[in-house]
């Protein structure tokens, strides 16, 4: 296998994942392994969803969540763990949820920007000092009480932080504007 200097001409010359799989020597791997005996979301892999998991465990350690609205390696992990987990927080003090305006691991460095999109300021630096910090202060130092909301999330549209009671948000509790219908139109319009 030659890889070419594009990952999709990779995909189209190999022809299947299970090919280009094969030609750089994958089945050597358990987890490989693990994929060709189950290509879809059967039983085996549903007996390991984390968030089914956590669903059937207690609440007992104070958990935050943090995610990124385009976390291009896993937009779901961080927003379904907090849901399967959030029923069991009665007080609404142990489970916490943050989605900054982030790729994958971004809150932990310069989140200013992404790609051709300029926040008003550093997010990442926000979140580490208004959220992150208090809370490890509060549940690993025995620090004061954090004054962090159950769900933190950055607007982008208005480039502010929201403070949430639950997620998913109702627009009719929550949202900074009201839903409004969009429609295409002819020549490339919106009405």
């Amino acid at each position: 296998f030659t890889p070419a200097y594009d990952d999709y001409d990779n995909f189209l010359r190999a022809g299947s994942a299970g090919e280009l799989g094969s030609a750089m020597g994958m089945e050597q791997l358990g987890f490989w392994r693990k994929l060709e005996a189950h290509p879809a979301y059967d039983a085996f892999w549903q007996g390991q969803a984390v968030d089914k998991l956590l669903a059937a465990e207690p609440l007992k350690v104070p958990t935050l969540y943090v995610g990124g609205l385009w976390d291009q390696e896993d937009i779901y992990g961080a927003v379904t763990a907090y849901e399967a987990t959030e029923p069991k927080d009665v007080d609404n003090d142990m489970n916490f949820l943050v989605l900054g305006p982030w790729f994958h691991g971004q809150a932990n460095g310069d989140g200013s920007k992404l790609g051709p999109l300029v926040w008003d300021g550093d997010t990442g630096y926000w979140f580490r000092l208004h959220v992150l910090q208090p809370f490890l202060d509060e549940h690993l130092k025995d620090g004061p009480k954090a004054d962090i909301a159950p769900v933190t999330a950055y607007e982008t549209g208005t480039r502010t932080w929201r403070r949430y009671q639950s997620w998913p948000l109702s627009c009719e509790t929550g949202c900074a504007s009201k839903p409004q219908k969009l429609y295409l139109q002819a020549g490339g319009k919106l009405a």
